[in-house]
This record gives C-alpha cells, structure tokens and sequence, in this order.
C-alpha cells in the first residue's frame, strides 16, 4: 500500500510539472485522469489541478472596461501604494467591497503581479466543482459516457468570462455548492457551518441562499410547530411586501425607499447585464430552472436525499419569482444547478428507457451550454487570447501577463 501512494504521489507531481510547464498538454492529461479517477485522494487531487489548470486561463485574462475585473484589479493597485494603517483604513472604507476580497486584494498587492486576482478564487471554485462532480460519481459508480455530459453541462453552466470576471460571487456560489454537498451527501465528519458563512464574506449577495437555507432548515425541524413555520413565512411574505409591494413607502417611507433604491441599483438596473441577459442568457437561465423541475419530478417517488432535493426546488421557484432581476437570476440559477448535481446523476444511472431520454437531453443542453460559453467569448474579442496564447508555455503567459 505504501508503495503504491508513493508511486501516485510521484506520477501526480509529474503530472504537476508538466501542467506548469505545458499547461494545455496537462489539461489534456488531468481530463483523462480525472474521468478515471477512484478513492477518495486521488479525486481530491484530481479536482484541485483541473481547477488550477482552468485558473491559467483566467490568469491570462485581460478585462476591458466593461468587465468587474477592471474594478477588482484598480483595488489591487490602490493597496499596492498602502503603507500605514490609516492609508490602509482608507482604501478599505472606500471601496465598499466584502472583508475576504479586501484582504485578498491586499496581499495580491505585496506579492505584486495583479493577474493572481484573478488565479486563486477561480482554481479554488472550479476546484469545488469537480469534487463534487468526481465524488458523487465514484458514489454511485456513474459510467463515464453518461458522466462526460453531466460534466460538461455542470462546467459551462455559469459563464466562464463572467466567472474570469466576477470572481468573488462566483467563487463564494461554487463554495455554497460544496457546502451543502458536505452537508446532505457526505458523512459529517464537521460541520460546513464555517463554509456557509464564509460565502457571505466573500460576496454578500449570498445572503439570500444563507437566508432560504436557513429558513428551510427551521421549517424543516421537528422541534418547530405548524404555526410557527406559518409565523415565520407570514413574517417573510410582509417584509417582501413592505420592500416591493408599495406598502412600505407610505409607512416607513424613510426605512423602505433607500433599502428599496440600493438594491434595484444592484439588481435590476445592471445595464451590462441586461442587453445580453434578455436574449441568450435567459433561455440559458430557464433551461437550467426547467431541467432541476423536470428532475424534482421524475424523482419525486425517489426517498434518497429527500430533503436536498426539496431544498433545491425550493430554491429554484424563488429564482423564477426573480426573473424580472436579471443578475440575481444569472447567479443563483447556477447555484441551483450546481445543488441538483447529485440529482442529476441519480437519474441516469440505471438502465430506464425514459432515463436513456434524459441523458440524451443533457448531451443536448451540454451542447447548448458550451455553444452560449463560446459566444459570450467571441462576441467579447476573447478569441484572439484563445488562437495566440493557448499554445504558450507557462514561463511565456507569465512574462505575457507581466507586460
């Protein structure tokens, strides 16, 4: 046995090695290893240097105006002239952004190569994504030619220039991911409670999931009578009413119109979102609401991860109450993808004439979702660092991202 952990041991630094030097040849390398992969190390190592792998990427993204990176790498550059605690205090108030990502942005600014934003939160999100996706096939011994779509499908599910971009909530999305994994499908060895909040702190926006998860939880108890649920939900449809129902402003219009006014800022008046948003990226955005229902619903007489399940669908009839708010949808329409993994897999794996279907529908949607990625990157000029860097050593897409 000993032998053989030394001997993976050296074929994954090997492999790591060349991944560094030759990062496409290595992504070609760890995919086969990655479908492969059995026992519980071997997929945990497996995930992370796929995500790094996909970090290289990213790390050689360079943003336009129109992208949040720019925003993101202007902090960096504002703490790279911090030198004492008040200078430090007063980039902190002013950008208004999370704790993580401000003191992320600080040590990026005194290791001094601005492009690593951009590495870490998406080899660390990606890296979640594929554990998930690789333990739960090695669970349930998923084959891989019904594996590859669930794959595919799961990995262009969010936008990867979005991603490129927005890092911190896409990161702290694929972070909740893992979390409720580790929560209803794993063996609690500790509590994801760390991991839950953590999301909140990298991007507050997750308050909503952190919310709806918690309520669930309190409806969901034992211990908790009807009426209480009942209270507590009463309580919920009154604040949203309060909020957007117009009852608000003409009761405690001081409290509710600036509440009201910061969040459509975010939310709903996102121009950069919302001309691309209206066409493409909803009938993506539906397409991934309609395959968790459609799943809900050929699982329902299924007793496994019951209470996942109704959590996820839960989830999802909140995000098509907000489809009028294109970038909440945007965001947690993928989150509730990547909750429904387990759920998606379940349902292909056995040999049920109607569940043949559903997998030839998820190498359809795979399709369609790898198409809408590749769009997104062409109609944003990404191609020319596709067809001029990728066959770059690292060495080089170093020295390219210094200049």
């Amino acid at each position: 046995m000993e032998k053989m952990n030394n001997t993976r041991t050296r074929f994954f630094i090997i492999l790591l090695i060349i991944s560094f030097i030759f990062p496409i040849l290595g992504l070609l390398l760890t995919s086969f290893f990655y479908f492969f992969a059995k026992g519980k190390k071997t997929a945990i190592i497996t995930s992370i240097l796929f995500g790094v792998l996909i970090a290289f990427f990213a790390y050689n993204f360079i943003p336009d105006s129109k992208f949040d990176l720019v925003r993101h790498q202007a902090l960096v550059n504002s703490y790279s002239e911090v030198h004492d605690v008040d200078s430090f205090v007063s980039v902190y108030k002013s950008s208004g952004m999370e704790l993580i990502p401000q003191l992320y942005s600080f040590v990026i600014s005194r290791i001094g190569d601005v492009n690593l934003l951009q590495f870490f939160p998406v080899a660390i999100g990606y890296s979640a994504l594929f554990y998930i996706l690789v333990d739960y096939k090695n669970k349930i011994k998923l084959k891989n030619y019904k594996f590859i779509p669930v794959f595919i499908l799961v990995l262009f599910g969010q936008s990867t220039l979005y991603y490129f971009s927005g890092l911190y909530n896409y990161t702290a999305i694929n972070l909740f991911a893992l979390a409720f994994y580790l929560d209803y499908f794993k063996t609690k060895k500790f509590s994801p409670c760390i991991l839950y909040v953590s999301t909140f702190f990298i991007h507050t926006s997750m308050v909503l999931p952190i919310g709806l998860l918690m309520l669930y939880k309190l409806c969901n108890s034992k211990s908790i009578k009807r009426p209480v649920v009942f209270g507590i939900l009463g309580v919920c449809v009154l604040l949203l009413l309060l909020l957007f129902g117009g009852v608000g402003e003409y009761l405690i219009p001081n409290i509710i119109n600036p509440l009201r006014k910061m969040f459509l800022s975010y939310a709903g008046n996102n121009e950069r979102f919302s001309r691309f948003y209206r066409g493409f990226g909803l009938v993506v955005d539906l397409i991934k609401i309609g395959l968790i229902l459609m799943n809900c619903w050929l699982l329902r007489k299924d007793k496994n991860n019951s209470s996942a399940k109704k959590f996820v669908l839960f989830l999802s009839i909140v995000v098509v109450a907000l489809l009028p708010i294109s970038i909440v949808v945007i965001r947690f329409a993928s989150l509730a993808l990547f909750l429904s993994i387990p759920m998606l897999m379940d349902l292909i794996n056995d040999d049920k004439r109607r569940h043949q279907y559903v997998l030839m529908v998820y190498v359809l949607v795979a399709i369609l979702f790898t198409g809408y990625n590749i769009r997104s990157i062409y109609q944003y000029g990404y191609k020319n660092f596709i067809i001029n860097k990728i066959t770059l050593t690292l060495p080089e897409l170093l020295e390219e991202g210094n200049k």
